[in-house]
């Protein structure tokens, strides 16, 4: 909203010109400096809450020297396309890594970037660098990276650090898990009667619509009519169309299941043109503006108890969706279980339409619509907040 205030997150200033840090590669590992152990440093992240990828586990070495770091990085070989950036963003966050080691306090904090101050790239291209870090400070370090021919790569003359641990990282894992959601199918009982009104039934009925209405009385019904042409045919020789169109259009849509897996794209393409041209049809005739066209499919939804059986119906709701989007209360998507008490609750279907739902399923007889939902954990845990765990 306007009135709402803006948050500043990052800040920064771009110029030419470069100051290099660079440092002495000629012996390597440098004299003097002891290997420091980094078995474990990626289950330490982890511990805190950062989960780095294989892409992204790029430290392969460590030394120290009095307050130096030294570090080696290299991007694993399956990754070939370093030469695309200036420093690829897997070896450059593998850089980082080394920084763990420079904290002061001796704790068991995992240390991320905050502030950055004089940074400069002196060449692009390479797949593995050597790293001195520097202290600079509280929580501060200063970088300078080399290639293997010792090179200069990048310079950053202060990098102010900030802790990740347990407190912050497990408090936005259960932010991002409290943000999840699903659909949920729920029952819904429509507040208005459903108003007596015609139906017809367009095309070929493989799913037995017609015969499910007739059984539930369902008032003028007429079927099969093939064409929206022919409906609008029938009704101009009425000479009454506003009294001879229906109020709802049935659409029965079903994939052909006998074909083999492989036609199954083919199919969903052909099934998708066929309700495009009836989308289309049905928005250009004026004559339609106060009926609903209704896709009936079975089997398209999965609804987390009825597996979704009909992909090429599927690919339907899809594209019926967008015209929904675009054409509220024109069109209404149902799918079915193919009971025969679902069958009985089709006369509801008008009254659904002009609650305002755009789709809804049919289980058991019971009308179900799509709601929001979070996702929920299951068995998993969440970690407590402000406290180490594992």
């Amino acid at each position: 909203p306007p009135d709402d205030e803006w948050t500043l997150h990052a800040s920064g200033r771009i110029g030419g010109g470069e100051r290099v840090l660079g440092f002495d590669t000629t012996v390597w590992p440098p004299k003097g400096a002891t290997v420091v152990d980094v078995e474990g440093l990626y289950d330490r992240y982890a511990g805190n809450g950062l989960e780095y990828g294989p892409v992204f586990r790029g430290l392969r070495a460590v030394w120290r020297r009095g307050e130096e770091i030294f570090a080696e990085v290299a991007l694993p070989r399956e990754v070939g396309d370093a030469d695309a950036y200036g420093v690829h963003p897997a070896l450059f966050d593998s850089v980082l890594h080394s920084t763990v080691f420079a904290s002061t306090d001796g704790d068991d904090r995992s240390l991320l970037p905050f502030a950055w101050n004089g940074v400069s790239l002196h060449a692009s291209g390479a797949s593995a660098l050597r790293v001195r870090v520097t202290p600079n400070g509280q929580d501060a370090v200063r970088l300078a990276a080399v290639d293997v021919q010792g090179e200069p790569v990048i310079s950053v003359e202060s990098l102010a650090l900030r802790a990740a641990g347990p407190s912050s990282a497990g408090e936005a894992r259960r932010d991002e898990a409290n943000s999840l959601f699903r659909v949920d199918w729920t029952p819904v009982t429509p507040e208005s009667a459903a108003p007596e009104t015609d139906w017809v039934v367009l095309g070929t009925d493989e799913l037995g619509l017609t015969g499910a209405l007739a059984s539930t009385g369902a008032a003028r019904l007429r079927a099969p009519v093939r064409s929206l042409a022919e409906l609008l045919a029938e009704a101009g020789a009425s000479g009454r169309d506003d009294e001879s169109l229906p109020g709802i259009v049935v659409v029965p849509l079903k994939g052909d299941n006998a074909r083999s897996a492989e036609s199954a794209p083919e199919l969903a393409h052909e099934l998708s043109r066929h309700v495009l041209e009836l989308i289309q049809q049905w928005l250009a005739e004026e004559r339609f503006a106060g009926a609903r066209l209704v896709f009936v499919t079975r089997g398209a939804v999965e609804d987390g108890v009825h597996e979704l059986t009909d992909v090429a119906a599927a690919s339907v709701w899809g594209l019926v969706r967008s015209a929904q989007a675009e054409n509220p209360g024109r069109f209404l998507l149902v799918d079915m279980d193919g009971t025969a008490e679902s069958a009985a609750a089709l006369p509801a279907l008008p009254a659904l339409a002009d609650s305002g739902e755009p789709q809804a399923v049919v289980r058991s007889g019971t009308l179900r619509v799509g709601r929001l939902a979070r996702l929920e954990s299951g068995t998993g845990l969440v970690p407590p907040a402000g406290v180490p765990w594992r």
